[in-house]
């Protein structure tokens, strides 16, 4: 009985040991975003969209939390706004998220 007192004892007095975690730093990885073309209703309005998608693309990219997927991948590029997206398409280019939209005119301005 004494035996295994003793022994009790000196597990109990080793599992008292501080543990100690160090985290220094993590690690964000860009996620990556399709963004497709904008859409407009006649050539002054794709103008204003493919402007709109490029300062959207590039505060995107220069925030260090996305990358844009290069275009050249996208297999389907047709305007989605009116449609439902192929998402296992997107899948394939690892797309994580997909930004859709088009360009009205209005009397107020660019909509």
């Amino acid at each position: 009985m004494f035996k295994y007192l003793i022994i009790f004892i000196f597990f109990a007095l080793k599992s008292h040991g501080a543990l100690e975690v160090t985290i220094a730093q993590g690690k964000v990885e860009p996620t990556p975003i399709a963004i497709t073309q904008v859409f407009g209703e006649d050539a002054d309005t794709s103008r204003y969209g493919n402007t709109i998608r490029q300062i959207i693309s590039n505060n995107l990219t220069n925030s260090g939390l996305f990358y844009t997927v290069n275009e050249d991948l996208y297999i389907q590029s047709d305007n989605l706004v009116e449609k439902v997206p192929r998402f296992e398409d997107w899948k394939l280019i690892k797309a994580q998220f997909l930004l859709s939209a088009d360009v009205t005119k209005t009397d107020k301005g660019i909509r």
